[in-house]
């Protein structure tokens, strides 16, 4: 069956002998081809059939290999996105105020007035414990995304996320490529941007609160409104 299989390259040396000049004017001859080779190889039906199916089967698995890849790179960006919501949900929730810089939430050095939308000193109300494991910067107010398997991707904190309804609070994630509308699919995108503040959601879950922000090519995860 392997030695069947092989005969497929008979059509390859057939084509290179012929030229593919020639091919263009002689359409009965390529139309005839397959069926000369047919006969040639001696191969049944049978045969010819399992040769398919082992061809196809084989691009199928690589296929399904393949989105399974991206589907758990999706999934991870999706529980690493909701983690950092939820570590900026508890830091409001002790301090009264939001950072505007991410790694406020793993370096409690960083809660200066500066770093915070509120403009107070958070040291005192911080507490003794890290809101969040420490995350590489991107040398801005924003954080990489390394560990789901998306190294160019920033992520910021945001209030009044551009494109949505005002007094809000979201993480606006760039650079996602490819995988942005997957990501996005993923949790479900809701389009805020014509819903009143009072009816944006109280806090961010899984499913809910992801938006598409047209003017940045980015994604927009919907925290909590003021």
């Amino acid at each position: 069956m392997v030695s069947d299989c092989k005969n497929w390259f008979f059509w390859v040396r057939t084509i290179s002998q012929a030229g593919f000049v020639s091919l263009k004017t002689r359409w009965s001859g390529l139309v005839r081809m397959p069926w000369k080779w047919w006969y040639q190889t001696n191969l049944s039906w049978v045969e010819v059939s399992t040769c398919l199916a082992i061809i196809i089967f084989a691009s199928m698995f690589v296929k399904v290999v393949i989105r399974s890849r991206e589907d758990a790179r999706v999934e991870a960006a999706i529980t690493e996105l909701e983690e950092i919501a939820n570590a900026v949900s508890v830091y409001r929730h002790n301090t009264a105020c939001v950072p505007n810089k991410l790694s406020v939430l793993f370096s409690k050095g960083m809660a200066s007035a500066a770093n915070n939308f509120c403009g107070a000193d958070t040291t005192a109300q911080y507490g003794n414990h890290a809101y969040l494991s420490p995350m590489p910067t991107d040398g801005d107010p924003g954080v990489l995304l390394l560990r789901a398997g998306f190294p160019g991707t920033r992520i910021l904190i945001r209030r009044n996320l551009p494109g949505t309804a005002s007094r809000n609070y979201a993480l606006e994630v760039y650079h996602f490529g490819g995988a942005l509308y997957p990501v996005l699919s993923a949790c479900n995108g809701v389009d805020y941007s014509a819903v009143p503040a009072g009816r944006l959601p109280h806090d961010f879950s899984k499913g809910v609160g992801c938006v598409y922000v047209a003017a940045h090519n980015s994604l927009g995860m919907l925290i909590f409104k003021d």
